[in-house]
């Protein structure tokens, strides 16, 4: 057996809801740092659409966040950006967070 553990055997162990509970306690305090943080944050999918944008998106560039989600992200740029920003996309995280 390797050292590593599907999520179904962790179903039911006693320390489950406790785990679950300080996983969420985590994501609340990452997600509260993001949203105070006072420059645009923007994490997008492989299409570059984003798919989380913090409070600062609205506040700097006056899109409201929920209209911008899921939209192509170059919609948002002035053509004189657009090839430097189209760049910085293509070369983003593999993860599409940039």
């Amino acid at each position: 057996m390797s050292g590593t553990r599907s999520q179904s055997e962790f179903t039911g162990h006693p320390k489950q809801g406790r785990l679950e509970r300080d996983l969420e306690a985590v994501q609340g305090i990452n997600r509260d740092l993001l949203d105070a943080f006072p420059e645009v944050i923007v994490q997008c999918d492989a299409e570059n659409r984003p798919t989380y944008l913090n409070p600062a998106w609205q506040k700097l560039l006056g899109y409201p966040v929920s209209e911008s989600l899921g939209q192509p992200l170059t919609h948002f740029l002035v053509s004189a950006d657009m090839e430097r920003w189209t760049g910085f996309l293509d070369a983003g995280m593999p993860d599409r967070t940039i």
